[in-house]
């Protein structure tokens, strides 16, 4: 039996991102703000110098001066929202041109699974063409579901760089929590309700990471198989894995 693990989004980063694209469509309006409270200013100004003749001399000008200085104010303040608007737009543009990265997940060992020296280590790297910045594997849980795979978080990834991205395997039934044994990847691997002689198990672990503009893109899926037989973790195979469940989605 395969096993699938689908991608679990936070309610708290949904949030997060409806915020964000509201926003986003607010942003074209901001600088008009200032603009308005601009020209007001300087219509304000002008009305009162006339009406207590600063322009013919009866009044001095530098109280209405000030005024004019807000308003001049208000309106540069505008021009840079303005601007720094055109920049983030352009920045997004070449990022939707630049299209979403991709990452390919890889594994090495030599040990079994099953050793005290297993030395087993995932690699990821990034096959696009920019930096990827918190970069993030899910957590997956093992097929019966006693046990639960955790990556930690890559800061930066750059272009075509590979990486180690460093793991734990955490007990989820009380007893194993208690045991003082650590979990391992054979544990994980083991728990499965596979039929008898049956030996790839894969699993699939959705990837996150962080864009310049700090929004959280999906980067779809990377898989890997524990070969339970051989008592490996192995990557090849899996066009084979994800044509067959294409086929079983149909």
């Amino acid at each position: 039996m395969f096993s699938e693990t689908p991608a679990r989004v936070s309610p708290l980063l949904s949030v997060t991102r409806l915020f964000g694209a509201t926003l986003g469509n607010m942003k074209y309006l901001v600088p008009v703000i200032p603009v308005l409270v601009g020209g007001a200013t300087i219509a304000v100004t002008t009305i009162l110098a006339f009406t207590h003749g600063a322009f013919s001399g009866h009044a001095s000008l530098i109280p209405y001066l000030l005024g004019y200085g807000v308003a001049l104010a208000l309106l540069m303040f505008a021009s840079g929202i303005a601007l720094n608007a055109h920049r983030q737009e352009s920045l997004e543009q070449k990022l939707k041109s630049e299209g979403m990265l991709k990452f390919v997940l890889d594994v090495i060992g030599n040990q079994p699974l099953s050793s005290p020296l297993s030395d087993w280590r995932f690699l990821l790297q990034n096959c696009g063409s920019r930096t990827a910045r918190y970069v993030r594997l899910g957590a997956i849980r093992s097929e019966i579901g006693a046990y639960e795979l955790c990556f930690k978080e890559t800061p930066a990834l750059l272009a075509g760089e590979k990486t180690i991205v460093s793991y734990e395997v955490f007990p989820r039934r009380d007893d194993d929590k208690h045991s003082g044994k650590r979990a391992t990847l054979w544990d994980f691997g083991k728990d499965h309700a596979g039929e008898r002689g049956h030996t790839f198990i894969w699993y699939d672990i959705p990837v996150q990471y962080q864009e310049a503009d700090d929004s959280v893109l999906d980067a779809g899926i990377v898989s890997v198989c524990f070969d339970l037989d051989k008592k490996i973790l192995k990557t090849e195979g899996v066009e084979f894995w994800n044509e067959k469940k294409r086929m079983q989605n149909g």
